[in-house]
């Protein structure tokens, strides 16, 4: 019976992930085009020049950038906007302004 209760908890647990991957992904779709200039730090953020911080959507590119920390950079992606924390970027490409 334990055996039984471990798989039920594993199953509801892999349901949860995959909605929220499914959810995240709708959320990247209905971004908007940003191009901006900030520092990287270490976290997965940016800090632009007037100090608001934005979430770096973990993906390959962000994993890139993140070699480049205390950098700044421009990022060209997409803008999420959340209803709580900092706003999140899904980067489509980035250069190394200043090393």
């Amino acid at each position: 019976m334990a055996n039984f209760s471990k798989l039920t908890v594993i199953i509801v647990a892999l349901a949860m992930v995959a909605a929220w991957t499914v959810w995240a992904s709708e959320q990247v779709d209905q971004g908007e085009a940003i191009q901006i200039t900030g520092t990287v730090l270490k976290g997965g953020h940016l800090q632009d020049d007037k100090g608001q911080k934005y979430m770096l959507v973990q993906d390959a590119e962000t994993l890139q950038l993140m070699s480049h920390v205390g950098a700044k950079v421009e990022i060209k992606g997409t803008l999420i906007e959340r209803q709580e924390g900092d706003p999140s970027i899904k980067i489509e490409s980035y250069e190394v302004v200043n090393p």
